[in-house]
């Protein structure tokens, strides 16, 4: 499920994927950034079939996710900034025990990503989600100046001395409704 807002000068909805590589996927964005964990972990790569199986997707949609990374890779500009609107956020990904979900979930690894609209994407897995932790990331990895989007978790708090920064409070409700079905 994609939440939708309004952009407050035209009025136009947009979403996290607008403007980005996942604007027209229906794969769940959970999937894309463990595509990108996996392709991190993998020295050699790895292939659709691979893939397909330990994210649960058909080959093909394994082989579109990993066509549109490599894309992604091979076009980016490594030495600039994100700026513009950025999305940030944090998940955790990874362990085999099922039951606590979010933040503090035993046996997960912390993932932190930012996303510019337009498709370019910075993700890092972190000790901890943490403002000490997160802050220097997105200051290294985002410029001065830019609107940053991000739900209301008290690390982004202070992000407002250096960026325009919105909290999407609609995220959050998003993952209550998710935890009470």
């Amino acid at each position: 499920m994609c939440i939708r807002d309004r952009c407050a000068h035209c009025n136009k909805q947009f979403s996290v994927k607008t403007g980005t590589i996942y604007e027209n996927s229906n794969i769940p964005l959970q999937k894309w950034f463990l595509t990108f964990y996996l392709i991190s972990l993998s020295k050699k790569g790895i292939s659709s079939i691979e893939l397909s199986k330990t994210i649960g997707v058909t080959q093909k949609s394994a082989w579109y996710l990993l066509h549109k990374v490599r894309y992604m890779l091979e076009h980016r500009n490594s030495d600039n900034q994100l700026c513009g609107t950025v999305e940030v956020d944090e998940t955790y990904i990874g362990g085999k025990k099922k039951g606590k979900r979010g933040r503090g979930s035993e046996n997960k690894t912390p993932v932190f990503g930012a996303v510019q609209r337009g498709g370019r994407l910075s993700i890092t897995s972190v000790p901890n989600a943490k403002r000490k932790t997160l802050e220097p990331i997105i200051h290294e990895r985002v410029k001065k100046g830019t609107h940053i989007n991000s739900d209301e978790w008290w690390a982004y708090t202070k992000l407002c001395s250096d960026y325009v920064h919105t909290v999407s409070y609609t995220h959050l409700r998003a993952h209550e409704t998710e935890l009470h079905l």
